[in-house]
């Protein structure tokens, strides 16, 4: 064996071993960007889920708002409050407390629903008034 020959062993040996490093690294990477994505849509599935609860919480009290006492009214307002201080952040908290000014009312859901979807999604486009409601005329 002469030392073209070697070299020649040694270069095939270098790429062998660059190609298995290079599919281990590539691999590393593709599995920690998909650990990051997975935990990301974890996050989101909760924040919905919270999210769900609370809406249906407000909404129940505000259909039922003319047909349970005063007293329960603001009984059950006060604890759906109580939930979301400790569950929702800051900015959507602070965008409850801005818009009911201590009551809370049906066109007071219209803005606070919008900093929920925006806390959920990101920026967004709509309005308060893209928020529709359906009944009877």
């Amino acid at each position: 064996m002469d030392f073209l020959d070697l070299l020649k062993d040694l270069n095939w040996l270098w790429s062998f071993l660059g190609g298995i490093l290079a599919y281990f690294i590539t691999k590393k990477i593709d599995l920690n960007l998909g650990s990051k994505a997975k935990k990301d849509e974890e996050i989101r599935e909760i924040k919905r889920k919270r999210y769900e609860e609370f809406i249906e919480a407000i909404e129940s009290i505000l259909s039922r708002k003319g047909d349970i006492p005063e007293e329960q009214y603001f009984k059950e307002w006060n604890l759906v409050y109580a939930k979301a201080y400790i569950t929702v952040p800051d900015e959507v908290l602070r965008k409850i407390k801005k818009e009911t000014g201590g009551f809370f009312d049906a066109n007071s859901r219209k803005s606070i629903y919008l900093e929920i979807r925006k806390d959920m999604i990101g920026e967004t486009d709509l309005a308060e008034d893209d928020l529709c409601y359906f009944g009877k005329s």
